[in-house]
């Protein structure tokens, strides 16, 4: 069992268990507002797509044409901060051992997104149907992790944090995106594939994106799905997927929408 408490206006311990990795690290799992350790966060979110933006940064488009080097700019600047940012809560897991940020997931209910005008998703996603539901959520978006330490193990980490600080908001349901690279197209889309036949929602909970991804359903069948301990951890507790992925041109990634309601949550 983890428990939270308050240890200031602007941070939140949630009390982790200590996992048997070869080095033994302690991890700390913290909802916060804190300056210094979302500063590190921040870091973390830019190395997660830093592989992608190297790539644009190699094509001679992007250097000898300023069009294309202000858009690298532009996405450099939302991945640090966006408008979400100032608003949200924040969910961290630092290893102590050396005051790491090792995972990170953007928060916001459904309260904070009345004051600022919608969720992250609601630009991704056409929501109108599922907001007929009369219901208190809890939107997770930005989900990073350093690959070094993804695992199930620290995939349930972030998933347990989210779930006990979820429940002490009086939350109903979990709802967001998470965010799949296209950087190995066939795999991705094999792994969607199996998602859509293994853990696609009712269609009571059935969403749109705003930009469907293109048309590879010929090589699914050709490829293995790849592995991503992240994914296959939160839909074994439950998610569902809503359908469709959003195709992010800007970050050559499939955005998923997700849902999972509090009556399959044990504590």
């Amino acid at each position: 069992m983890q428990t939270i408490h308050s240890v200031s206006n602007d941070k939140q311990i949630i009390n982790a268990e200590n996992f048997h990795y070869p080095h033994k690290p302690h991890f700390e799992v913290l909802i916060t507002q804190d300056s210094l350790i979302l500063n590190k966060a921040k870091k973390l979110r830019l190395k997660f797509h830093a592989n992608y933006l190297d790539n644009l940064m190699d094509k001679t488009s992007f250097k000898n044409n300023t069009a294309h080097s202000k858009q690298l700019i532009k996405q450099q600047q939302i991945i640090i901060h966006d408008g979400y940012d100032s608003f949200a809560e924040h969910l961290v897991v630092i290893d102590k051992n050396n005051d790491h940020v090792v995972a990170y997931v953007r928060l916001i209910d459904t309260y904070t997104a009345y004051k600022i005008g919608g969720y992250y998703c609601e630009t991704r996603f056409n929501l109108n149907h599922l907001f007929n539901n009369q219901t208190f959520y809890m939107e997770i978006s930005r989900l990073v992790i350093d690959q070094a330490y993804n695992n199930k193990e620290l995939a349930s980490l972030v998933w347990n944090g989210l779930i006990q600080h979820s429940k002490n908001k009086g939350i109903d349901a979990i709802i967001g995106s998470l965010s799949l690279t296209l950087e190995h197209e066939q795999e991705t889309y094999a792994l969607l594939n199996l998602l859509k036949t293994r853990h696609i929602s009712s269609h009571d909970y059935r969403v749109s994106p705003y930009q469907i991804l293109p048309d590879k359903s010929r090589v699914i069948d050709a490829a293995r799905h790849s592995t991503n301990p992240f994914i296959d951890y939160f839909f074994q507790q439950g998610v569902k997927l809503c359908g469709d992925a959003y195709w992010n041109r800007d970050f050559n990634c499939a955005e998923l929408f997700i849902h999972y309601p509090f009556k399959y949550a044990v504590y």
